[in-house]
């Protein structure tokens, strides 16, 4: 349990960081619906884990409460209505094929967009 936590704590570390870098901070209120979505499930989740990668609690910014982040193209889902001070479950998200697919999408997005350091291409 403990090395699965690690792991999906380390892929939206990544994840959040990867879009940090090719959309900027202001990816959160970004234009194009799932660059926003995919910034802000994985924000979320990444600061859930934040404070206790073993027992991740969900906190949710005032300005993303009573939201639901879809990326409708890949199936993934955060709907943080009454999230707030709960022990995160996988199904709240998707779990962690839903953070690969999730994951995928944002390779495809930096690729297309081409304006992130060449750290991250493959």
């Amino acid at each position: 349990m403990y090395v699965a936590h690690s792991a999906l704590y380390i892929m939206v570390i990544q994840i959040d960081t990867a879009l940090e870098k090719c959309f900027g901070g202001d990816r959160f209120s970004h234009p194009d619906k799932d660059i926003k979505s995919a910034s802000c499930i994985a924000r979320l989740i990444r600061n859930a884990f934040a404070h206790d990668p073993f027992h991740p609690v969900w906190l949710v910014p005032s300005r993303m409460k009573k939201q639901i982040f879809r990326l409708d193209k890949i199936d993934v889902e955060l709907n943080v209505n009454d999230l707030e001070g709960k022990n995160v479950k996988r199904s709240h998200y998707g779990g962690p094929l839903a953070l690969l697919q999730l994951s995928r999408f944002v390779r495809e997005l930096i690729v297309i967009n081409g304006s992130i350091n060449t750290q991250f291409r493959s």
